[in-house]
């Protein structure tokens, strides 16, 4: 009886941080067109496409493998840094190609850096099974630090870039 509480309560937190990440995505998009106009709304707009583009593709395998692995206590630290390098790699990759490529569209790339350190420490925390802190993550990187950087700056290009290093500070802080 004990156990299912436990459950509950973790799978609980765990809806209620979706959600509110899932909300949050509809009250940025407000805030951008109120302060910043029509234009960057739909800049930003398109840049969140790529960005639902990238992600899963870059995050493949993360989200049913390594949990899985985790739970099973049958994976080393070695092949956890083997994933995040393959991570890192293919978003290099990416953020080259879309700086050479598209202009101003490397920031999409940009954008999808904070969705891709939340999801990969989201799946070591539900690995072994800290539903609370993975979520606690979720909602840090994709929900306060955006707002806190939000009000900080004056256009879109600034939020996004600012956005990427202060997740690459947070996430190397975090992981390692």
């Amino acid at each position: 009886m004990n156990e299912m509480k436990i459950s509950i309560k973790d799978y609980s937190v765990t809806l209620f941080s979706g959600v509110a990440v899932s909300f949050y995505s509809f009250i940025i998009l407000k805030l951008i067109l109120v302060y910043y106009g029509d234009q960057a709304l739909e800049f930003f707009s398109i840049l969140k496409r790529y960005q639902s583009f990238l992600v899963p593709i870059l995050l493949l395998g993360f989200g049913v493998t390594l949990p899985k692995y985790l739970a099973m206590k049958n994976i080393s630290e070695k092949t956890i840094f083997q994933c995040l390098f393959m991570v890192v790699g293919a978003f290099l990759v990416a953020l080259v190609s879309f700086f050479l490529f598209s202009g101003n569209y490397y920031l999409s790339v940009l954008l999808s850096l904070p969705a891709l350190a939340a999801g990969f420490l989201y799946s070591i925390a539900r690995g072994l099974n800290l539903f609370v802190e993975g979520s606690l993550v979720n909602i840090f990187f994709l929900v306060i630090l955006p707002t806190i950087i939000f009000f900080m700056v004056d256009n879109v290009d600034n939020y996004i870039k600012i956005y990427f290093l202060l997740s690459i500070c947070f996430f190397s802080v975090i992981f390692f």
